[in-house]
């Protein structure tokens, strides 16, 4: 057998089919362009609506990874891989311990920091697990850096004491390593059973070492503090 090759215009430039390995090698200055007759790039795919595809052709239930790899001179930096089997897991990886960066106009929106694991929204510099940090522009009133909703999209009836919880756990030192045991909530609840009323109390309620949430203390719609009672007067 033999190998065949052809060399282009620019000095350097050549593209070789090796027979021994049945490899198509682009070399020296050569890029390839599909779609397009002038290659901005070493692969420049050009068309409306083009996809780049990758497509893993192993047999269901082999535990395979494919996906997109970023080479460092000799050593894999940086990629997107997507495992075939199990929780089919698609991941996002940097080998370096270095951030990744979530980017819109130009604008780093998101960072994990490459060496904590700590997110940033609006940062690049998290301090905590997650942080998050706004430009705060008006100057008498308080500006929502987060935001706890929720949607009916069920058509729900609902009642007095429906709405939404922030829950925190806490590690079970007696357990697993990542055991977590329910610990307290502050949750944000329906005064009244009226559809459409807004009225919303506040419900901080903590744990007696049995996960079970007791409520401790209501702030009412009325600003009424109430603890050891679920309808304050003052």
């Amino acid at each position: 057998g033999h190998d065949v090759k052809f060399f282009g215009a620019t000095s350097g430039s050549y593209m070789l089919w090796d027979e021994s390995t049945d490899d198509l090698i682009l070399g020296g200055a050569a890029q390839l362009g599909i779609g397009t007759t002038a290659p901005g790039d070493l692969l420049h795919v050009k068309g409306a609506g083009a996809t780049l595809r990758v497509q893993d052709t192993a047999t269901a239930g082999n535990a395979t990874t494919g996906g997109l790899e970023i080479w460092h001179v000799s050593a894999l930096a940086a990629g997107m891989s997507y495992l075939s089997t199990g929780n089919q897991t698609l991941s996002i990886f940097n080998e370096f311990t270095a951030d990744i960066e979530f980017k819109t106009a130009s604008t780093t929106r998101v960072t994990i920091d490459g060496t904590t694991g700590n997110v940033g929204i609006g940062t690049t510099a998290p301090t905590s697990t997650t942080e998050i940090v706004k430009n705060i522009t008006t100057a008498s009133a308080p500006e929502t850096v987060l935001t706890i909703s929720g949607v009916n999209g069920s058509s729900t009836d609902y009642g007095a004491g429906a709405g939404v919880r922030l829950l925190f756990k806490l590690p079970n030192a007696g357990a697993a390593p990542t055991a977590r045991e329910i610990g307290a909530s502050i949750d944000a609840v329906k005064s009244t059973t009226a559809d459409g009323d807004s009225e919303t109390d506040l419900v901080f309620s903590t744990t007696q070492n049995d996960e079970t949430l007791d409520e401790s203390m209501r702030i009412d719609h009325n600003g009424n503090v109430g603890i050891g009672t679920t309808a304050p007067s003052y």
